[in-house]
């Protein structure tokens, strides 16, 4: 993956981080399943996912989605700030 370049997404529940992710991959790349998009303010991004997107030059970008921060959906399985926080430090571990 030397020629690979990483970009995580990070922003509030709604902001468009999957929306983002899907324009940019839609741009010539067929992928199993994209990143889910919610209607409105509330959160379908419950992990850190990795999407890749291979540029005409060669060159791999990887888009990394995350969950929202600030859900506060009463009677959810959102998480915390800190909790999200704590999968992203995780995804970025080496394997």
């Amino acid at each position: 993956m030397m020629n690979t370049k990483m970009v995580m997404i990070l922003g509030e529940t709604g902001a468009g981080k999957s929306s983002l992710i899907n324009s940019v991959i839609s741009e010539g790349l067929d992928l199993e399943k994209p990143a889910p998009v919610c209607a409105e303010f509330s959160s379908c991004t419950k992990d850190v996912e990795e999407y890749l997107y291979q540029r005409r030059d060669g060159m791999t970008i990887s888009l990394v989605d995350t969950p929202g921060f600030n859900n506060f959906e009463e009677g959810s399985d959102s998480k915390s700030d800190s909790e999200i926080l704590q999968m992203m430090i995780d995804f970025l571990k080496p394997k």
